[in-house]
């Protein structure tokens, strides 16, 4: 795909997803449709869990790094017996907070593919998501309006580029007493 060079040359291969729909976010759609797109062809889409199952019997990685959303592939993973790493890219509130009744209400579907796979039933998506050997936060905890999270839930802070051609990012800290401050690139 355009843009990948200089991760094909580290020798990434892209696989392409037949099954999937595709998603474009220029594509003219209303709030409410695109979320529901989100949701049904995104965060619970089968081939995304197919796709992994098929992409760990073509080149038997030793991790997998799943983004937290995608239910069907999380479950792969587990199927899998695979260390994974779930990177989590939004405050861990909104699975347990806001977003907790969405993803139950998908859940059934979720746990249909691991019935196929032989696994028992997640009782929550946030259970599901916590099933992988490690969870990334990419958040200040303090930022985080979760009190409590499973051990293997770790928050790193904001991800940043390293490029030298991007400026470091100024943001706004959690703490009162450092109203401000700038980042170190990663």
């Amino acid at each position: 795909g355009e843009g990948l060079g200089p991760v094909v040359e580290l020798g990434v291969e892209c696989l392409a997803l037949p099954d999937l729909r595709h998603y474009d976010s220029k594509d003219p759609m209303s709030p409410e449709d695109e979320m529901r797109f989100v949701v049904e062809h995104i965060w619970y889409a089968r081939p995304f869990g197919t796709g992994l199952s098929a992409a760990i019997d073509r080149f038997s990685p030793d991790l997998l790094l799943i983004d937290f959303v995608l239910a069907h592939a999380l479950v792969a993973a587990r199927r899998s017996g695979l260390p994974t790493v779930a990177l989590c890219h939004t405050p861990y509130h909104l699975l347990v907070g806001p977003f907790a009744p969405l993803f139950a209400s998908m859940l059934p579907e979720a746990n249909a593919y691991a019935a196929t796979l032989g696994l028992p039933p997640f009782p929550s998506h946030q259970a599901l998501v916590e099933s992988a050997s490690l969870v990334l936060v990419a958040s200040y905890h303090p930022f985080d309006e979760v009190e409590e999270t499973a051990p293997n839930v770790v928050h790193v802070g904001p991800c940043r580029s390293s490029d030298e051609r991007h400026d470091v990012w100024r943001r706004r800290m959690p703490r009162r007493d450092t109203p401000e401050t700038e980042h170190a690139k990663l």
